[in-house]
């Protein structure tokens, strides 16, 4: 009779984890709400023990906040991409309304977190920044205005319950078919 060999353990790709978890914080975030995702909901989403949600970003803030910050990246990323009309409707459709009620959630979140209060108000500086920058070079005809507006309004409104993301998107929408 042959030994059975013990099956080694396979390597944890760190990675997979955390992306798992911060892939559920967004969804749980953005289905949920904010005060009611609990870090036992956002583990069990990403379908790992609620530990590693300790063990990977320290506390619900750190990992609410990386995911602020996640969100924001691609945020400006899909705005570095507008080149015209046609891309702002594109970055408007794929980014910025999708992710509006992500963005009312964690202005509502910064009230109790301050750290994430913090990254908050540096993000709106970074967007007003790069919407200056923009401006200088003659790139003010191509929607980063106005795209800047409709995230910068949303990032800045953490004492607002509600901005209606849609029908701001709509009226500029409305406003660049006139040109």
């Amino acid at each position: 009779m042959e030994k059975a060999h013990p099956i080694p353990p396979q390597p944890v790709d760190d990675r997979t984890v955390e992306e798992k978890l911060l892939n559920a914080g967004l969804e749980c975030l953005a289905t949920l709400g904010g005060h009611k995702a609990s870090v036992k909901q956002i583990a069990a989403m990403a379908g790992v023990n609620h530990g590693l949600v300790h063990y990977y970003f320290g506390s619900k803030e750190k990992l609410i906040v990386a995911l602020f910050k996640r969100m924001a990246d691609e945020q400006r990323e899909a705005l570095e991409q507008i080149k015209g009309p046609r891309d702002l409707q594109v970055m408007l459709a794929r980014h910025a309304l999708p992710n509006a009620r992500l963005i009312l959630e964690f202005n509502l979140l910064a009230r109790e977190m301050p750290a994430l209060k913090a990254v908050l108000r540096e993000e709106l500086k970074l967007l007003a920044r790069l919407s200056a920058d923009r401006m200088a070079k003659g790139d003010i005809r191509d929607g980063w205005l106005l795209s800047s507006a409709i995230v910068g309004l949303a990032l800045h409104a953490p004492d607002m319950d509600e901005v209606d993301m849609v029908y701001m998107a709509g009226r500029i929408m409305e406003w660049m078919k006139r040109d």
